[in-house]
């Protein structure tokens, strides 16, 4: 478990949030009893210094890197929700420098086959028109000194197999890593080629998707996005992750209709796979199949 800005109040940072006001009293003492909260009812290990980034291993098959994109370091947002690139500012961060080392270090130190890169907020840029309006400024390309880091850490520590897991935005998405998804001299969709990494995004299984304002605008700027690999940009539902040392999986499954009071069985969606060594994203036909002699899943 890792939280986001929910778990606090709407498009959360460090020394306040969106939907926080001082006639709602101090954030500093908001913030301090919703993080006792969080510890005190979700499963997870307290740290000394209340930090919840951390690492755990699964044998050498996988190790969860977890990051807390939100209130540990995070400057304050700037931009709407279209908005132009922010211009360079080096004081601005999403994980804090002791942050990035570390995870930096993490990821170099792994043992495993797989490292999962656990965190709140999309890697992927949403872009409405090149070099002029980005979607959700929310999200990395918000902070792009610390997208560029991350992602020039991922072209060049020789760091392999590295998968990206998402949430916050409440939507369907499978995207290839580049720096820049518009530039054919260093990203081509077609091969993979110039991608660092891949992001799997699960959706919300019952906070709604994508508005049905933007989704319009999104679908449009489909073709300014390649790579994005797939989309659903308003479907509840939830990922299945199944990882072998040959290749990691994301099945999406979604509800029809979460208002519905009868069980419901989520209908598949779709499933896209990368594989050991490389850093592109192939479609499957379906789910991978239950292993043999596996225990049943949960109900």
């Amino acid at each position: 478990t890792i939280w986001d800005d929910h778990e606090i109040a709407n498009d959360g940072w460090r020394d306040g949030a969106q939907n926080h006001t001082p006639d709602e009293g101090s954030w500093a003492d908001r913030k301090a009893a919703a993080q006792r909260a969080y510890m005190e009812w979700m499963p997870i290990r307290e740290q000394a210094d209340g930090r919840i980034f951390r690492r755990l291993p699964f044998g050498d098959l996988a190790e969860l890197v977890l990051l807390d994109t939100r209130y540990h370091a995070r400057s304050a947002q700037i931009g709407g929700p279209l908005a132009p690139p922010p211009p360079a500012d080096p004081t601005r961060t999403l994980l804090g420098d002791d942050q990035a080392a570390w995870m930096e270090g993490a990821l170099r130190d792994s043992k495993a086959r797989w490292k999962l890169l656990a965190q709140q907020v999309m890697v992927g840029n949403l872009i409405i028109d090149p070099g002029k309006t980005l979607a959700n400024l929310d999200q990395w390309h918000g902070y792009p000194e610390s997208r560029t880091r991350l992602l020039t850490f991922l072209r060049d520590s020789g760091v392999k197999d590295v998968v990206v897991l998402t949430g916050d935005i409440h939507s369907s998405w499978a995207n290839e890593l580049t720096f820049d998804p518009n530039d054919a001299a260093t990203y081509d969709p077609a091969t993979g080629r110039g991608s660092v990494a891949v992001e799997l995004v699960t959706p919300g299984i019952t906070s709604p998707g994508i508005p049905d304002l933007f989704l319009g605008v999104l679908n449009d700027a489909r073709p300014k996005n390649p790579h994005v690999r797939w989309v659903d940009g308003n479907k509840r539902g939830f990922i299945v992750l199944d990882v072998t040392r040959e290749r990691t999986q994301a099945a999406w499954h979604h509800f029809a209709d979460i208002t519905l009071e009868e069980p419901q069985v989520p209908a598949f969606a779709a499933a896209w796979s990368v594989r050991a060594g490389e850093t592109r994203l192939v479609s499957d036909p379906g789910p991978a199949s239950p292993r043999e002699g596996a225990p049943a899943l949960a109900p």
